[in-house]
């Protein structure tokens, strides 16, 4: 054993070193919460490079946020160094496939895009559909945007154009829907531009339709590592089966495909994550190796032991043993309150206990999340009543504030004098000096 792979594999426990040095054909690693994954698939990675000496060009990494993949970038920086970690691909499905898209730009070309195309964000693609139900003279209260672009996007996932929308349609709204996602993608394409599912959409069509194209990627990219597998929606686990297998009629993939995730972790399934997408893998990758990372290094058994009674009542998973070396730990409390300004008022008095008796040092300590944004109220007033500060987090991001938002509308129309949303926006404005 090297220095290289003794200083990589230091630290690991076994199932997380055979999830580092299983590195040929495809592999599954079922990993619990708080295992270590984002260090094995790093580590996987950088052992790659240095003991089995594959180009760091030939290494793709799949992330679902940017800051998931700056986080897989920063980790190999420290393994590899920052020369060869920046020869490897890493990002986001959509990062990657706007990259794909603006290089292969020529086969675009039919459907009225360039390489200058844009990406529109939520609110620009719900003006946009405004406008389709306005040209399709429709009632905007009884069809509202956002409902039109919920149903569309959910088309889009499923790899449905229009046309297939319209045929599947089960009710009304969904024949309305399929009607506005025409019109919608007509206004898109005359503003060369894209919505994110489309960047997914566009690139698994061109590298079905296009098998040189496809196998130029499937021979750059030969070890696949794919992040948080199970919140794949249907296009991304497609691009994944291109990339690593190839389409029904060429099986040109070399199958190095590694997917890390958590069948009990999917959260995203109101946008097309599929709990089947294991089975879908093991189906598909028959070779496939299994590996599960049970050993848990962020909570006490009493926690891990609560959460797998209530996930084991799950269909469609793989069962786990999660364990951990740091003990049993506290048992958890439930409290039932009568309504939501009681479970307010709970909730200050417990953090008013807790810093009394010394449990806690400071009200720092303490962190309180609920599942939607409107229940924040009621733990807030009690909050306001009891004089304990508090911080919200998820404020408006730096790119939806309006001032942002309209100085990047002059610069996308200085790049791309196609993108009519951009202009609207700026004539749409107070008065500007011109």
């Amino acid at each position: 054993m090297t220095i290289e792979q003794t200083t990589l594999l230091a630290g690991l426990n076994e199932p997380q070193k055979r999830a580092v040095t299983t590195t040929d054909g495809p592999l599954l690693i079922l990993a619990g919460p708080g295992s270590g994954k984002t260090r094995v698939i790093t580590h996987r990675m950088a052992y790659l490079v240095q003991h089995e000496q594959i180009s760091p060009w030939r290494i793709l990494g799949v992330t679902f946020t940017n800051k998931a993949a700056k986080e897989m970038r920063d980790r190999l920086e420290k393994l590899v160094g920052v020369s060869e970690s920046k020869e490897m691909t890493i990002g986001t499905f959509h990062a990657i496939c706007a990259r794909v898209l603006r290089i292969e730009a020529d086969h675009l070309a039919p459907l009225g895009l360039n390489k200058s195309f844009v990406i529109l964000d939520t609110e620009e693609q719900t003006a946009l559909i405004k406008q389709a139900v306005k040209d399709l003279n429709l009632d905007e209260k009884q069809n509202k945007p956002t409902t039109m672009q919920a149903l569309i996007s959910r088309a889009k996932n499923d790899l449905l154009g229009p046309e297939q929308m319209a045929e599947q349609a089960a009710k009304y709204i969904e024949e309305v829907a399929a009607r506005v996602y025409k019109v919608y993608q007509k206004l898109l394409r005359a503003n060369n531009s894209v919505d994110f599912d489309d960047l997914l959409l566009l690139t698994e069509q061109l590298w079905r339709r296009e098998p040189d194209v496809l196998h130029h990627y499937q021979m750059r990219w030969q070890f696949i590592h794919v992040d948080e597998f199970q919140d794949c929606n249907l296009p991304q686990y497609k691009l994944i089966r291109l990339l690593g297998y190839g389409t029904s009629d060429r099986h040109e993939g070399l199958g190095n495909v590694c997917v890390v995730g958590d069948d009990d972790q999917m959260i995203y399934s109101w946008r097309g994550a599929s709990s089947e997408n294991v089975i879908r893998f093991e189906e598909d990758f028959p070779r496939a190796k299994i590996i599960m990372l049970e050993q848990n290094y962020r909570s006490t058994q009493s926690i891990l032991d609560a959460a797998q009674n209530v996930v084991r009542r799950n269909r469609l998973r793989k069962d786990k043993k999660l364990w951990t070396a740091l003990g049993s730990g506290e048992k958890i409390m439930v409290y039932e309150a009568y309504n939501e300004e009681e479970e307010g008022l709970f909730t200050a008095r417990e953090i008013m206990r807790l810093l009394a008796r010394g449990e806690i040092e400071k009200r720092g300590d303490v962190a309180v999340m609920y599942r939607t944004n409107a229940q924040s109220r009621a733990i807030e007033e009690q909050f306001l009543r009891a004089n304990i500060p508090y911080k919200v987090i998820g404020s408006r991001k730096f790119y939806e504030r309006k001032e942002i938002k309209d100085m990047v509308a002059y610069l996308r129309l200085l790049l791309n004098n196609h993108d009519e949303l951009s202009l609207k926006r700026i004539l749409g404005g107070r008065r500007r000096p011109l």
